[in-house]
């Protein structure tokens, strides 16, 4: 911690993955107190330096009970901020597990993103409300690194306003101060700046910029540069599930024909551009 305190031109964080999970099967550690041993420490000694609580997975049936939600925002208590998400259900991760025989929920329905079902989302949050713990809770990582710093989330997550219902309202003002929908000029100077290619078809929209095709490295790429969401039309955002799998969550027939609508709309874009 030392050598950390003594960086004065960075900002250093330290994400401590801590979820509670009390089967070694799935976390090897998990009968010792190492972990927490560690985050104590940290938060011990931390001064300049910000100590994150990143909580996850959570996973239904592994540590989504009471009791371990209780203990894991008691941890919480000592760091700057907590940050919760899913489970990358990936069918190499669901067959090494099933393999040693743990029940591993979701099935095989394989996602891109990260689970975390909407019930779960909320109970979390729930669960963080009755704790009686100041400490911040957060749904993004750079929500709560930031929030640690006392400056704007730099992926202009406030784009996506659910996101962001339980975040204080001295870090809402923050972004909400830095937060600018990019010109279409200055996405097309950010793409040519990382040498992207300057024709890929992109609209810019209230709260994000939609893309296609452009690959999930250049897209974030673009998000921190511009402070701005950058999405993909293909794996798409929708309400409350936002940056997550859709398992657990059943799009209207309103949220499906936004999702149309924003197809259309960006390949309405790309025709204009190549006229």
């Amino acid at each position: 911690m030392a050598v950390f305190e003594g960086l004065r031109n960075v900002r250093v964080s330290l994400l401590f993955t801590y979820s509670g999970i009390r089967d070694a099967r799935v976390e090897p550690i998990a009968k010792t107190t190492t972990t927490v041993d560690s985050i104590l420490t940290a938060a011990s000694l931390r001064r300049r330096t910000k100590v994150i609580l990143y909580w996850r997975p959570i996973v239904p049936g592994w540590n989504d009970d009471p009791d371990t939600m209780a203990g894991v925002l008691q941890v919480g208590r000592y760091v700057d901020a907590v940050v919760f998400t899913g489970y990358y259900h990936k069918p190499e991760n669901a067959g090494y597990l099933r393999d040693l025989g743990v029940p591993v929920p979701y099935e095989d329905d394989y996602q891109r993103r990260k689970v975390l079902p909407g019930d779960l989302d909320a109970r979390v949050v729930r669960a963080w409300r009755d704790s009686g713990i100041t400490t911040p809770l957060f749904r993004k990582t750079s929500c709560g690194v930031t929030y640690a710093h006392q400056v704007a989330d730099y992926n202009g997550h406030l784009g996506v306003p659910e996101v962001c219902d339980i975040c204080p309202a001295a870090q809402i003002a923050r972004c909400a101060s830095a937060l600018r929908t990019p010109t279409e000029d200055e996405f097309r100077a950010a793409l040519e700046s990382f040498g992207y290619p300057v024709d890929a078809p992109f609209v810019v929209e209230d709260g994000h910029v939609l893309t296609h095709a452009l690959g999930e490295q250049r897209r974030y790429a673009l998000q921190h540069a511009l402070g701005y969401q950058v999405w993909e039309v293909d794996h798409p955002h929708v309400h409350t599930a936002h940056g997550r799998a859709l398992q657990g969550y059943v799009l209207s027939d309103e949220e499906q024909a936004q999702l149309d609508q924003a197809r259309e709309r960006l390949a309405a874009g790309a025709r204009y551009d190549d006229d």
